[in-house]
C-alpha cells in the first residue's frame, strides 16, 4: 500500500471514530433523532477506510463467514419473520414504514460491526470518553439552567427534551469503561462522572434505572462472571416467557405503596399499559398481531377481542416493554428465535477477554433492564445506541487479541 493510501485510510478511519464516539453523544444533545444518521455515516466511513487500506476483500470474505454462523442466521431468521408478519398486520402500510425505520439503522449497525473494529485503534477511540463527556456536560448544564440551549436553538424545551440522549449515553458508558479498564486507565472513568450527574437531574426515570442496574451487576460480573453469564441468561430466558403475563404478574405483585413510591416513573401506568397489551398478545399467541401493530392496536381487529376498559391505552403506540411487544407483534416464533439468540449473545460474552466480560454484561443488563420498561424495541434511536455501543465492544475485543500483531497502518 502507497503511503498516500494509507493516509487516506486513516484519514477515513480518524473520519468514523469521531462521527461514531464524539459527534453521535454530543448531537444527541441537540437533536435527540440524530444518531441513526450518524451510525449510517460511521458505517460509510468504516467501509471506505477498509477500501482504502485494501482490505476489502477479507472483510468480506470474514462477513461471508459469519453470515454462516448461527447466531447471524437466528437473526436474519427473525428479520425475515419481521418482514413477513407484515401480510397479517391491520395497517401493513404503517408497519412497512417503521419496519424501514427500524432496518435502516440495522444495517448500518451490520455494516459498523465488521468492518470498523478492523480499522478502529484504541488510542483514537479515547476521543469517545471525551465526546460522551462534553455531551452529558452539555445537557446538566442545560437541565440546570433552564433549557436556555433547546431555547436558542429552537429545539423542544420540555422536561423531557433529553431522555433519549441521557438513555444513549447510559448504554455507551459501558464500552468506554471496558476501554480503559483493557488499557489499565480505569482511573480515568472519572472524566465521566457529568453523566450519572446529568442523569441524576435529568427527567428520564428510564435512565436512572439503567445507570442503577449498571451500578449493581457491575461488581456482581467483575467477581463472579461465569455465574453472572448464567444468572443473566436465565433471567432475560424467563422474562421473555413471561412476557405475555406482565401485567397480570406486575399487578399482583406490586402494591399500591410501590406505585406511590415510583409516581415520578409512572409505574402505575406502565402496568395498565402493560395489561392492555398482554391482553392482545394472548389473543394471537402464536402467529402475533404483524410487526408494527402495536403502534396503532386500538384500531386493529384484536381490539375488539380485548376486555372494554383495555382499548383504551392499546392507543400508547407500544407495550413500553419490548419483550411483550415481540409477543404481541411476532408471536410464539418470535419470542423462540430471540431465546435462541439470547443463549448464542451469552456464549459469545463468555468467549470475550476476560477483562470485557463484566463490561459486556452489564451493558446486556442495563439494555434489558430499559427494554422491560421503556420505549418500542423498533425505534431507529435505541436501536443506533446498541450498534455503537456493540461496535466499541466488538473494537476492544479485536485490539485486545491483536495487540501482538504488527501495528496497523491505519
Amino acid at each position: 500500500m502507497s503511503a498516500g493510501t494509507s493516509r487516506n485510510a486513516a484519514l477515513w478511519a480518524v473520519a468514523a471514530t469521531l462521527c461514531l464516539g464524539v459527534a453521535l453523544p454530543i448531537l444527541m444533545a441537540p437533536a435527540s433523532k440524530s444518531s441513526p444518521l450518524l451510525l449510517s455515516i460511521a458505517a460509510f466511513f468504516s467501509v471506505m477506510a477498509l477500501w482504502r487500506s485494501g482490505q476489502m476483500q477479507t472483510a468480506v470474505d470474514q462477513a461471508i463467514g459469519a453470515a454462516r454462523e448461527p447466531g447471524a442466521i437466528l437473526a436474519i431468521g427473525l428479520l425475515v419473520l419481521m418482514a413477513v408478519s407484515i401480510l397479517w398486520a391491520h395497517d401493513p402500510a404503517a408497519s412497512a414504514n417503521q419496519f424501514l425505520q427500524f432496518i435502516l439503522p440495522v444495517l448500518a449497525g451490520v455494516l459498523l460491526a465488521l468492518a470498523f473494529p478492523v480499522i478502529a485503534v484504541r488510542e483514537r477511540m479515547a476521543w469517545w470518553i471525551a465526546g460522551a463527556a462534553i455531551a452529558a456536560a452539555i445537557m446538566l448544564i442545560d437541565i440546570k439552567t433552564g433549557l436556555t440551549l433547546r431555547k436558542l436553538t429552537g429545539g423542544r424545551a420540555t422536561d423531557y427534551s433529553y431522555n433519549r440522549g441521557l438513555v444513549t449515553l447510559v448504554v455507551l458508558i459501558w464500552p468506554l469503561l471496558a476501554l480503559l479498564a483493557a488499557r489499565g486507565r480505569i482511573w480515568w472513568a472519572i472524566a465521566l462522572v457529568p453523566i450519572p450527574l446529568a442523569v441524576l437531574v435529568g427527567e428520564s426515570q428510564t435512565a436512572v434505572l439503567g445507570l442503577l442496574a449498571g451500578l449493581l451487576v457491575l461488581p456482581i460480573a467483575w467477581l463472579l462472571p461465569k455465574l453472572t453469564r448464567l444468572a443473566g441468561l436465565s433471567a432475560m430466558l424467563l422474562i421473555l416467557a413471561t412476557a405475555p403475563f406482565i401485567g397480570t404478574i406486575a399487578s399482583k405483585a406490586l402494591g399500591a405503596g410501590f406505585h406511590k413510591t415510583f409516581e415520578a416513573g409512572h409505574s402505575d401506568d406502565r402496568v395498565k399499559i402493560w395489561l392492555s397489551f398482554e391482553a392482545a398478545a394472548q389473543r394471537h399467541w402464536i402467529s402475533g398481531n404483524g410487526f408494527g401493530s402495536t403502534l396503532n392496536m386500538q384500531n386493529a381487529p384484536v381490539a375488539a377481542d380485548v376486555p372494554p376498559e383495555r382499548v383504551l391505552l392499546l392507543g400508547a403506540s407500544h407495550p413500553h416493554n419490548a419483550f411483550l411487544q415481540l409477543w404481541a407483534e411476532l408471536g410464539l416464533a418470535g419470542a423462540i428465535l430471540a431465546a435462541l439468540l439470547a443463549i448464542r449473545l451469552f456464549g459469545a460474552v463468555g468467549r470475550l477477554k476476560p477483562v470485557l466480560q463484566p463490561f459486556a454484561l452489564t451493558w446486556i443488563a442495563v439494555t434489558s433492564a430499559i427494554a422491560l420498561v421503556s420505549h418500542g424495541a423498533w425505534q431507529a434511536w435505541w436501536v443506533a445506541a446498541i450498534a455503537a455501543s456493540a461496535a466499541g465492544f466488538l473494537a476492544i475485543e479485536r485490539e485486545l487479541r491483536m495487540d501482538e500483531a504488527p501495528a496497523s497502518s491505519l
